[in-house]
């Protein structure tokens, strides 16, 4: 982790710390020619996340747990319903990922809660505690790293639906990919009653 937090940098023009970009090698990404196929059946597609672009963002590893806000709260869901809070707008902004719920146009974050350092969803601004860094894995999948106190803390999955920020038992975090909403097909049909 010292590598990563050394790896911030300021801009003396607008005080933004930015970080410098991560390498990514050896990936095949999702492109604007690939079919739509069911996610779950696209193994050769790593999903990554892109701005300007909106994702289903879910753990790489299966059973899939699916980032999500319900009833306003930020929670790990075993599957996704239409209509859900499921989907993030994901954005730029001084070399930092942002992800802005299409639902509730808050922000992912991250805040002490409860006595501990927990990502959440509230905030409706793109400041310091809404700055992620997404890292490729070796193995696929991104780790979603905030920066605290001019430090990258990965994000890591503690419990059923918390997510935290801290030394993780994966040293580098939980897995995380982000689906592109151009490989998500869902039908809605209206049944009679």
């Amino acid at each position: 982790m010292d590598q990563i937090a050394s790896d911030i940098s300021t801009i003396a023009a607008d005080d933004c710390p930015t970080p410098t970009s991560t390498i990514m090698t050896n990936a095949i990404f999702a492109d604007e020619k690939d079919a739509m196929i069911p996610v779950t059946e696209a193994p050769h597609v790593e999903h990554h996340p892109a701005a300007d672009r909106t994702f289903m963002i879910r753990t790489k590893q299966q059973p899939y747990r699916y980032l999500s806000l319900e009833n306003g709260e930020l929670r790990l869901l075993e599957s996704v319903e239409a209509g859900g809070g499921w989907l993030w707008h994901c954005f730029k902004n001084c070399g930092w990922f942002g992800f802005r719920n299409t639902v509730s146009g808050t922000y992912l974050g991250h805040a002490w809660w409860d006595g501990q350092h927990r990502l959440l969803a509230k905030a409706p601004h793109h400041q310091a505690d809404e700055y992620f860094i997404a890292d490729r894995q070796t193995d696929g999948g991104y780790t979603l790293l905030a920066l605290n106190d001019n430090k990258l803390l990965p994000v890591a999955i503690a419990g059923v639906h918390d997510m935290l920020l801290r030394q993780a038992e994966e040293p580098i975090g939980t897995a995380w990919e982000f689906v592109d909403t151009k490989f998500i097909s869902m039908q809605v049909q209206l049944k009679r009653l």
